[in-house]
């Protein structure tokens, strides 16, 4: 099981409107749902379990970065309120905590 978070360390109003422009939620957070790489780029897929907001950068829902064939394949059900994609550029920029959880049996 794997997760982020971002914005744990936003100590002022104008730092948590940046996030909530780019449509995250700060100090929240969210699951990691999948990584693929397409061409160059690596991609994550994260959901926020409260299903507001949605990324508004590279890889979100309305970005032309999707072709026809990519959207087809990362997202064959079209798009779901609260989960998107996101590119590791970004991730990194606005994602501040990985959490890794390894279940043993």
């Amino acid at each position: 099981l794997m997760g982020v978070s971002c914005g744990s360390g936003i100590q002022d109003e104008a730092q948590q409107h940046r996030y909530e422009r780019m449509g995250l939620q700060s100090q929240h957070a969210y699951s990691v749902m999948d990584v693929q790489s397409v061409g160059t780029h690596r991609l994550v897929q994260l959901r926020n379990p409260w299903a507001r907001f949605s990324w508004r950068g590279d890889w979100s829902d309305s970005s032309p970065l999707w072709t026809p064939q990519l959207r087809e394949n990362l997202m064959p059900l079209g798009c779901s309120e609260g989960v998107f994609w996101i590119g590791m550029k970004d991730l990194l920029t606005y994602f501040d905590v990985v959490d890794v959880c390894k279940l043993r049996r």
